[in-house]
């Protein structure tokens, strides 16, 4: 099975939080709804979520506002909702919750209080769990900011931000360390990986959000329009640029 769905064949490791969720609620709401509720949970939230970034990141309210606004837009517009109606929902959560984790862990290094270190903590071991590619998501941006920090922190503290992934390696060990020990069972043939959304061309994304053309490799029914992907992407640009200035 693809990477997100429900149960995997050997190692269910991008959906661990919803399995957890499962067994935690559905004695109480039944076995359907406790399934899918936390599909109804990602729906509700993904909004706040980027809310709750862009305040993270001192934004206004009204700013904030407005990025939960082009978060629903980019989930209608862009492949995130197709994900979800393919069952890769976990990959999708994480990607939205890791935007929340990293502002968390952005006003940390401004603010640095125990409270919310422990609390930062818990997010990104929460995060692992909820998808096992989402450390990608936010090793890059937390290096730099940490780069950008450390010499500004005492060593207490800095001790304690390098302990944040040996932390949620621990809350995750309990799958991590299976995984592991059968990881020489995974597929080994390169031609399994050849997925329908994989590129096979490295100027393919150049076609495809700056030209606006559909993939050229696609086998899927008629994706999504890209502008909003490429709009996103300026805005990033130019909200690099003022923080920059800043």
């Amino acid at each position: 099975m693809l990477a997100g769905f429900p149960r995997g064949t050997l190692a269910n490791a991008d959906n661990k939080s919803w399995e957890l969720f499962y067994f935690i609620f559905s004695p109480v709401l039944g076995e359907g709804l406790g399934f899918k509720a936390y599909l109804i949970i990602f729906l509700l939230t993904y909004p706040l979520l980027i809310y709750l970034t862009a305040r993270n990141f001192n934004l206004s309210i009204e700013q904030s506002l407005l990025a939960g606004f082009l978060a629903i837009l980019f989930f209608h517009l862009s492949l995130a909702k197709d994900f979800v109606s393919w069952g890769v929902v976990s990959y999708v959560f994480a990607v939205f919750f890791s935007m929340y984790v990293f502002s968390a862990y952005y006003r940390l290094l401004q603010h640095f209080s125990w409270v919310s270190y422990i609390g930062v903590a818990a997010f990104f071991s929460l995060l692992v769990l909820m998808h096992i590619l989402s450390f990608v998501h936010i090793a890059v941006p937390v290096l730099i900011l940490y780069i950008a920090y450390f010499k500004k922190m005492p060593v207490r503290q800095n001790v304690a931000i390098l302990l944040i992934p040996l932390i949620a390696a621990v809350v995750n060990s309990y799958w991590i360390v299976p995984l592991l020990e059968f990881f020489n069972d995974k597929t080994v043939q390169p031609g399994d990986y050849d997925f329908t959304l994989q590129i096979k061309n490295l100027l393919e994304p150049i076609s495809v959000y700056i030209k606006q053309r559909k993939s050229i490799n696609h086998c899927l029914p008629i994706y999504n329009n890209t502008f909003i992907d490429a709009l996103l992407l300026v805005f990033s640009w130019s909200g690099f640029y003022v923080w920059y200035k800043q």
